[in-house]
């Protein structure tokens, strides 16, 4: 999934540096009003049969602008619906959703200004240069005015979705349009989902593992209960277990946004939390550890051979300890909830 996630990345970018030409052109002569769109009445809809029903399955499914919705049910298929957004992405869209959750936050760290600065410099790079229009083309342009006509978006959202021995993989055009993805499950399935921007993953009744990594998008998981693993740039992180079990591992991480996780009264777990620039609460009566201490072998100096460092995170037991559960932020708040 990070190799997804990654992959689609650069091609934001690549698509981005391959329309900024033409972004620029058209900023810089008078935009003719947008006109009327007309987008698809019905979500493109496949509803795909397991290879094997009485075994668990395994959904995949990213995108690049979006959101995603899954929810486990009583049956034996995956439904998958794809519906597009009203609106295309335009290159000035495409750019200005990657810096959309920064601008919300009102200091940026030496990180991410560096980040974003990488960023401008890669698109200058790649960015190739405006080629100059073929003869007559700008009468042409005049001569091909849409005055009075309709703009059709309709049947555009590219939705693919393939099975293999109970994995179904689930991919869109998302690169030009948002696009919303609506996935219903089996209660077992384990899923592996992936989002950029403009939108939000949500996960509800799963008892499968799940893996969801995220770049500029809130998550929120309801009443799930498997392995959980997840991870996003900018965005809040919401978690409600119906039951933990002590083999399942759960690791909750972002850079800036809270993580805010809802656990049973009686759960017996031992957690490390660590959060740079925010507070940490809980209603459990949370057992507080030292923090282990690492010795590092060094080179001779004249302070010394070796070095001893403290875990800067926060370690505690509920309910006398068990299984294991991370939470780390750089800038946001932790919530850790008692299921009332």
């Amino acid at each position: 999934m990070k190799k997804t996630i990654g992959h689609l990345l650069i091609l934001a970018l690549l698509v981005m540096a391959g329309s900024l030409g033409f972004a620029q052109q058209t900023t810089r002569n008078e935009k003719t009003p947008e006109p009327e769109r007309i987008t698809q009445a019905q979500p493109d809809r496949v509803v795909v049969p397991l290879s094997n029903p009485a075994k668990p399955a395994k959904i995949e499914a990213s995108l690049m602008r979006g959101s995603i919705t899954v929810k486990g049910y009583e049956g034996k298929d995956v439904i998958v619906e794809a519906r597009i957004r009203e609106r295309a992405v335009t290159p000035e869209g495409q750019l200005a959703a990657l810096y959309a959750d920064q601008a919300k936050i009102e200091a940026k760290t030496k990180i991410q200004e560096k980040a974003l600065e990488d960023m401008e410099r890669s698109l200058a790079a790649v960015a190739p240069p405006e080629p100059p229009p073929f003869p007559g083309q700008e009468a042409q342009k005049k001569e091909r005015s849409h005055e009075g006509m309709k703009l059709i978006t309709s049947a555009m959202t590219g939705l693919t979705v393939e099975e293999d021995n109970n994995t179904v993989t689930i991919n869109t055009e998302s690169w030009k349009y948002s696009i919303d993805l609506s996935i219903q499950v089996p209660v077992s399935s384990s899923l592996e989902l992936g989002a950029m921007n403009e939108g939000k993953i949500v996960v509800e009744n799963v008892s499968g593992d799940i893996e969801v990594s995220g770049s500029n998008c809130p998550i929120s998981l309801r009443n799930v209960s498997g392995s959980t693993v997840v991870h996003t740039v900018n965005g809040d992180i919401e978690a409600v277990f119906s039951r933990v079990a002590a083999d399942k591992t759960l690791s909750f991480s972002n850079m800036n946004g809270d993580i805010d996780i809802t656990l049973p009264a009686d759960v017996k777990a031992s957690v490390r939390m660590k959060s740079q620039q925010g507070n940490i609460y809980s209603d459990f009566d949370l057992a507080l550890k030292t923090a282990p201490a690492k010795a590092e072998g060094a080179e001779k100096t004249e302070k010394g051979q070796f070095r001893i460092s403290f875990d800067k995170g926060i370690y505690g037991t509920i309910n006398g300890g068990g299984q294991e559960i991370s939470l780390t932020t750089f800038r946001g708040d932790i919530f850790i909830r008692k299921k009332k």
